[in-house]
């Protein structure tokens, strides 16, 4: 796309209009969605059984488990071992920044609610020395064709919509001259919650109340049926945000439009405020890889960031030709409405079992005292007309009452793929182990392939944070050479003293080096299928049957298989093979090739 050298900020506008062309749709197919999800009804009024939200739980621990998740920095095909090594070391440390600053977590609420509304976001993005990961939701994105798949430049542009108040707006511009920051600052000022012909201010759009200030709290569409006030604390409903009126008073709405360039080749970013360009007008950059203050003539060829942008997406179910994807809740939508209506149905026959309506025939007295009376305990009857009668109306229980309301929780579980065995419950005519694990390998394959999806979103979200790390992170890391391992950066380093840190075990040598410095082949991975638990067990198998055919080394299993105390282990591990070697080069000649190459002596 052929960005204009003039009127930017009119023609950015159109492009944003255009990718949010679906938005009033998706944000009441996302609400209606989020009600069965949370409370298992589309207007948001509690159900006594919500299905649909352990369902959705289910499969999402199913697909992905930030418990164990760990990355492996790879390579494609051979490499020495000194890079072995560095991949070893960068490994470390993109678990350890990914962990300290929940981006696991934050990819266990992408993969829940990408099952909930088709497809969320992680944006990743760097500050304080820290990933800073946050959520987003697809209410909160538009793109401009949606019959394309990801956010690739063949996407062309694509928006993200928030809300900022006026000091988040000033820390945005604080790097302009005075004259800018003014004049940006008057021009935007009637978009800070003030009504606007085009609606795009806060109060006179729904997006603040539908997205926003809804929360976790069930989105309810104009018209539909409100919840009553059931007290001074409303405690069915789930828990929303609070916000004061000063501070709606400064909340204005930003769109972040990302373009590609067909000159740069590169993503340009351009922030609006209604029709006010809040980015630089004179210089546009791609805000996720670029410095707003280094010199635009002096562009690094070699930035890690350069082409990207900080969205990872995630969809458990894509859609060929519909960028949102499909979502799970449109599947048994149907489902937990049947189950509703079973359960108040059940309910209501069982509440007129326990307080019959009554006939009444020839009483004296008033009919009302009398159903009272015998209402309660020890209640009795008594009337002088002997003609008098009091029978009770309740209907018959109908035969297989309870079974349909199993029959329909069973749908879910079929509808999901969710056998028993799946499930850790016991099922009829299963008597061994082996019998519930071929049931259970012949039962995931369905979850397997929902799981790889994830895995490949997990594994672009951890490619992207060791690009960042590259790109922000300039200290130096160590990676330690066995002694029989030869490599020429080991013989540059001049001593162990001055690194400050002592090898794991006796003759093992250091590399110094930075996470830009590590070969363009090393890829990221998840390691051993660590992110989603239906390959765990098999995963496990796999690598211990390598490990007794001497595929597999013991360090390699302890790496791949997480024990407790896993980097106690290693350091064992590592020593003992440091002593192992010893003990070889001291033997003679003869000896040592016979132990080398496996024969007895």
């Amino acid at each position: 796309m052929k960005i204009p050298s003039r009127g930017i900020a009119k023609w950015a506008g159109e492009i944003r209009d255009q990718c949010l062309v679906s938005t009033t749709e998706r944000v009441q197919r996302g609400a209606m969605y989020k009600n069965l999800f949370l409370t298992g009804d589309q207007d948001g009024v509690p159900q006594t059984y919500v299905r649909a939200n352990g369902y959705i739980q289910d499969k999402a621990s199913f697909l992905y488990s930030p418990v164990e998740l760990r990355f492996s920095a790879e390579h494609y095909g051979n490499v020495s071992a000194a890079d072995r090594a560095k991949a070893k070391s960068a490994t470390a440390e993109v678990l350890k920044r990914t962990r300290r600053d929940g981006v696991d977590r934050k990819a266990q609420g992408a993969v829940i609610w990408s099952l909930v509304k088709g497809k969320t976001f992680i944006k990743l993005l760097w500050g304080e020395n820290a990933f800073q990961p946050h959520l987003i939701q697809p209410e909160y994105m538009g793109v401009l064709y949606e019959h394309k798949d990801e956010l690739t430049p063949n996407m062309g542009a694509f928006v993200q919509t928030a809300y900022i108040t006026e000091d988040e707006l000033d820390g945005m511009i604080e790097h302009y001259s005075t004259g800018d920051k003014q004049e940006i600052k008057r021009k935007v000022q009637r978009y800070f919650n003030q009504q606007t012909p085009d609606g795009r201010g806060v109060a006179g759009s729904n997006w603040l109340k539908q997205v926003v200030l809804g929360g976790l709290n069930p989105y309810q569409q104009a018209g539909g049926s409100k919840p009553q006030n059931r007290g001074v604390v409303d405690w069915l409903n789930g828990p929303r945000p609070m916000f004061d009126t000063r501070t709606l008073a400064q909340i204005a709405r930003l769109d972040e439009l990302w373009v590609w360039s067909s000159e740069d080749d590169d993503w340009r970013t351009i922030q609006l405020i209604g029709d006010v360009m809040v980015s630089p007008k004179e210089r546009l950059i791609n805000a996720f890889a670029d410095d707003i203050n280094a010199d635009p003539k002096m562009r690094d060829e070699n930035n890690p960031l350069r082409g990207s942008h900080p969205f990872i997406e995630f969809c458990a179910n894509p859609m060929d030709g519909y960028f949102w994807g499909d979502s799970e809740i449109r599947l048994i939508a149907l489902l937990q409405r049947q189950l509703n209506m079973t359960i108040d149905g059940i309910n209501h026959l069982l509440r007129m079992q326990e307080f019959p309506p009554k006939f009444l025939k020839g009483i004296s007295g008033q009919a009302q005292n009398i159903v009272s009376r015998l209402n309660k305990p020890k209640g009795y009857f008594s009337d002088s007309n002997p003609q008098a009668d009091v029978k009770n109306l309740a209907p018959d229980l109908p035969q297989g009452l309870w079974e349909r309301l199993h029959e329909t929780e069973g749908m879910f579980n079929r509808t999901g793929g969710m056998t028993a065995s799946l499930r850790g419950e016991g099922e009829q005519g299963v008597r061994a182990q082996g019998h519930a694990e071929t049931l259970t390998r012949n039962a995931s394959p369905r979850f397997k392939d929902d799981a790889i999806i994830i895995e490949r979103d997990i594994e672009n979200l951890g490619g992207l944070a060791l690009d960042m790390l590259k790109a922000h992170v300039p200290d130096k890391l160590i990676a330690w050479l066995m002694p029989g391992d030869k490599s020429i950066e080991a013989e540059e380093i001049p001593d162990i003293a001055e690194i400050g840190e002592e090898p794991p075990a006796e003759g093992m040598k250091p590399i110094l080096f930075r996470l830009s410095q590590l070969s363009p082949n090393t890829k990221l991975t998840v390691d051993a299928h660590s992110s989603s638990p239906i390959f765990s067990i098999e995963a496990r198998e796999l690598l211990f049957e390598l490990n007794k055919r001497g595929a597999v080394t013991p360090e390699e299993l302890v790496q791949h298989t997480n024990p407790p105390g896993a980097d106690s282990i290693m350091s064992n591990l590592e020593r003992r093979a440091v002593a192992n070697q010893k003990q070889i080069a001291a033997l003679p000649p003869e000896d040592r090739v016979k132990v080398l190459t496996g024969h007895k002596r």
